[in-house]
């Protein structure tokens, strides 16, 4: 049980991240980033909102791993339900069963960190393509106050906030691609591109013995679809295979 709470398994909601390390705050020694240097202010990441496209093998590791390093807020988006098979690589649990992976998932994070805003649409990204563009760009956290975005060393945001912004229209800080299929791939491409987000592709073989990761900025970067064709086919075996571009 939790003291602090009274509830079993469930801990309190936690206002603020201690800068100092601290047995009662989980983010306490995530805090060590900021008083290193690594980044300016560590506590913006409460402010921000990452929408994951596929819980499975990675969308699941990214939505764990993000939710215990404070993230404002997940999107998740699946169609998919658990299964006795997913039991090796995934967290859920076999309880979870016939459940939709988005609402099993939204359950397990919320258990984990129950400070993150979790919103969970169990369907297909191909066929609800105007929900889940709408999330993209209207999904996001409303912009904190200065003081609580600007840096340790006074930073102040880069981009004023639009008007959009400013009645609480926001989008995504960045988008997730952890799908296995070209179709959803070249959608959510569509889609970020259309909105103007940020966004990364990624995926491991079936075999496990390769995988890519491939940074997509609208503008600035070329499009997935210019990167597929361009593409030179890799047949390295045993290898992991990655692409970063940053």
């Amino acid at each position: 049980m939790d003291s602090s709470s009274g509830t079993p398994g469930v801990r309190r909601k936690i206002p603020e991240m201690s800068a100092v390390v601290r047995d009662d705050n989980p983010y306490s020694r995530l805090m060590a980033l900021q008083r290193m240097g690594v980044v300016d202010n560590y506590r913006a990441i409460r402010h921000k909102c990452v929408l994951v496209v596929g819980v499975g093998g990675v969308g699941s590791v990214a939505s764990d791993m993000l939710a215990r390093c404070g993230v404002g807020k997940l999107i998740l988006f699946d169609y998919d339900k658990v299964e006795l098979a997913n039991m090796n690589r995934l967290f859920f649990t076999p309880k979870q069963c016939g459940q939709s992976k988005v609402e099993a998932a939204r359950a397990t994070l919320l258990e984990i960190n129950p400070d993150v805003t979790i919103e969970a649409h169990n369907c297909n990204i191909c066929s609800e393509f105007d929900l889940f563009f709408d999330r993209i760009v209207n999904g996001g956290l409303p912009l904190a106050s200065l003081s609580e975005t600007a840096g340790s060393r006074g930073r102040h945001p880069p981009v004023s906030p639009s008007l959009e912004q400013k009645e609480g229209k926001c989008p995504v800080d960045l988008v997730l691609s952890c799908v296995d299929n070209f179709a959803a791939r070249i959608t959510i491409s569509q889609a970020c591109n259309e909105a103007g987000v940020l966004w990364m592709n990624s995926g491991v073989s079936e075999s496990a013995t390769s995988g890519q990761i491939q940074t997509c900025i609208p503008g600035l970067l070329a499009c997935f679809q210019v990167r597929q064709r361009g593409r030179r086919k890799k047949t390295l075996r045993g290898k992991i295979t990655m692409e970063l571009f940053f």
